[in-house]
């Protein structure tokens, strides 16, 4: 936001600076922090989230991924390609969430960013426990067994454990950054 200051003898632009947008915030009573804007970002980047994996799954299905003549070789190849992939969607979605709760709250948008990552890990984390609780989980497994893939958990452990750190470090910085 750009105000004019206009003096006799001249006239300058004064830009908004970071202290106005937080004193203009203290005087009209509200904390630091934004709810709405969290809850913003973090539906923003959720839908995201859903949109770029419903994506990537209408491509594979139309390419047509042949599962039944897979060798473990090309099963872990896959697992490594489908992890790197959910990375990079994850790092793209919260920085656009993380930008969407700074730019709602106006004010300490690293604040904000770094709120929205953490409120959506935990929305992230009660949405699997309700598929596990209502047994969602067997029926993915189910499902995966039908294609073919490999579903111990020796097979899979160190894809899912890098994939799990390196999405939750993209989801703080993706939405911090976001946010700043």
């Amino acid at each position: 936001m750009t105000r004019a200051i206009e003096d006799r003898n001249e006239r300058r632009v004064v830009v908004e600076q970071r202290q106005d947008r937080l004193e203009l915030a203290r005087e009209a009573g509200f904390g630091a922090v934004s709810g709405v804007a969290v809850v913003a970002g973090v539906m923003t980047a959720l839908g995201v989230c859903a949109v770029a994996f419903g994506i990537a799954a209408a491509i594979v299905n139309a390419i047509g991924v042949d599962t039944e003549t897979m060798s473990d070789t090309d099963w872990r190849n896959l697992g490594v390609m489908v992890a790197t992939a959910s990375v990079v969607v994850l790092l793209a979605a919260f920085l656009f969430g993380g930008y969407v709760a700074g730019r709602v709250a106006r004010r300490a948008g690293g604040l904000h960013g770094a709120l929205v990552s953490g409120a959506g890990a935990v929305t992230l984390a009660l949405a699997v426990g309700i598929t596990h609780i209502q047994d969602g989980t067997v029926a993915v497994v189910d499902r995966l067994e039908d294609l073919g893939a490999p579903t111990a958990a020796s097979e899979w452990t160190g894809i899912a454990a890098v994939a799990g750190v390196a999405a939750v470090l993209v989801m703080l910085a993706g939405s911090v950054l976001g946010g700043v």
